[in-house]
């Protein structure tokens, strides 16, 4: 009897790791919220900062991942990046042009982040998500939105000895009044062995 069961279990094992391609025994999902970044109204010569809000992506960190379980991730997946509008960006104590009109993303034109990193002795620069098509006529009154994800393992960005950056490269005019927004990424990590 136990050993059938032995027998069971590891036959089980085997098609979950065989069902997982021999290399992944999971993933995890967490989600990051963005820091606030502010845009100066009326007069502002350029729109966006170069380097966007930094992600952390400590993976091993996240309360979803348990180092005593896995050892090795294989993949990491930026699974979405949202931006809305927060609610200080209103806030007439910090803004002094504050007009009392809605704040909302019709300041932006184009707007694409890329995540940047030196790996192997050479700058690696890839594009990471961009604006949704026909943003110019679903822009006007938006105050928050999902950008398009290039579906890109980012491991290699992640693990690179200097760190990596998030780039944007964007245009747009100067709202009216300062508007500040943030944002949420959702990523996965899958875990298993190289």
């Amino acid at each position: 009897m136990q050993y059938r069961l032995i027998h069971a279990v590891t036959i089980a094992a085997t098609l979950l790791l065989i069902g997982c391609d021999g290399k992944t025994l999971g993933s995890i999902s967490a989600d990051e919220e963005l820091p606030a970044t502010r845009v100066e109204g009326a007069g502002l010569t350029g729109i966006l900062p170069t380097t966007f809000s930094p992600f952390n992506l400590d993976v091993e960190s996240s309360q979803a991942f348990r180092s005593a379980d896995y050892d090795i991730i294989n993949e990491i997946k930026i699974t979405g990046i949202t931006l809305r509008i927060l609610p200080e960006s209103q806030n007439a104590e910090t803004d002094r042009s504050e007009n009392g009109i809605a704040d909302d993303f019709s300041f932006i034109n184009t707007l694409s982040l890329y995540i940047q990193a030196d790996i192997n002795g050479a700058s690696e620069r890839e594009l990471l998500a961009e604006l949704p098509d026909r943003w110019n006529e679903m822009s006007k009154g938006l105050q928050e939105f999902s950008m398009v994800m290039q579906n890109l393992d980012i491991l290699q960005y992640v693990e690179a000895e200097g760190g990596y950056r998030i780039e944007s490269e964007a245009s747009g005019n100067p709202p009216d009044d300062d508007v500040v927004f943030g944002g949420t990424v959702g990523y996965r990590a899958k875990i298993g062995f190289r």
